[in-house]
């Protein structure tokens, strides 16, 4: 205050200091002949005497502005963020659905053939031993009753166990179609493709090969549901991890 060339009074109400700070095309500075916005260059902004913070734009750091002309730079604290994440095998939920379906499909398929086999030429109550369920069924004629009872009841269990392996493969189905449509058909792998194959060929010889094709369909659908545990990821996880 004791340098009279440092000093003007534009408005007389006292003296001012000479220098602010300007915002100006290189970022702030601290400009020794700008005092309000009418001594401001031309395309420059008027920031004033006191303090403030902002961001460098050339260097990222924030830059905290002192009423004296210095600033003093600094690295942007960020909140803690935690992140967790849990890796996709390449099984979900409906795939989870879709292989439980399965093995309800062939257990239904295994109790109509245990009820009546038109391929082995066995029913409930056949043979020598005359089981309870011959004895409450059978008919004036003491033989064909049971037979005719488990023949019906085979054709209903079996059609309820088609249903379910029909909806089985058409969950599958959909899920196969919505991986495709949101990866890309090469993106999704040989591997997956061959897998969705196999998948449609063992459910349809489950419902069409008879005990064979219910056999190989219920161990496939029990090997499906096995691998998508966790026991089974976390294993194979490991398994990568000491590659």
């Amino acid at each position: 205050m004791q340098n009279p060339i440092r000093l003007v009074d534009p408005d007389g109400m006292g003296a001012k200091s000479a220098d602010d700070w300007v915002l100006g095309a290189k970022g702030i500075y601290w400009d020794n002949g700008a005092t309000s916005p009418g001594t401001t260059k031309f395309g420059e902004f008027y920031l004033g005497s006191g303090s403030g913070s902002a961001i460098d734009d050339r260097t990222g750091l924030i830059n905290d502005y002192h009423s004296d002309g210095t600033y003093t730079p600094r690295v942007a604290q960020l909140p803690e963020v935690t992140v967790s994440a849990e890796m996709n095998d390449g099984g979900d939920n409906h795939f989870d659905h879709s292989a439980s379906l399965g093995l309800i499909a062939n257990s239904a398929s295994i109790a109509g053939e245990v009820q009546y086999s038109k391929s082995l030429g066995t029913y409930l109550g056949n043979g020598s031993g005359k089981s309870i369920f011959y004895d409450i069924t059978k008919n004036s004629n003491g033989a064909t009753g049971s037979k005719i009872l488990s023949k019906n009841l085979s054709r209903v269990t079996k059609i309820g166990g088609n249903i379910f392996a029909g909806t089985s493969m058409a969950i599958s189905t959909a899920d196969y179609i919505s991986e495709m449509q949101s990866m890309g058909f090469s993106a999704m792998g040989a591997g997956r493709h061959i897998s969705f194959g196999l998948d449609m060929g063992v459910g349809l010889y489950g419902i069409l090969g008879g005990p064979p094709g219910i056999a190989i369909s219920f161990g496939w659908e029990l090997g499906r549901l096995a691998t998508q545990s966790d026991e089974y990821q976390d294993w194979k996880r490991s398994i990568r991890g000491h590659r």
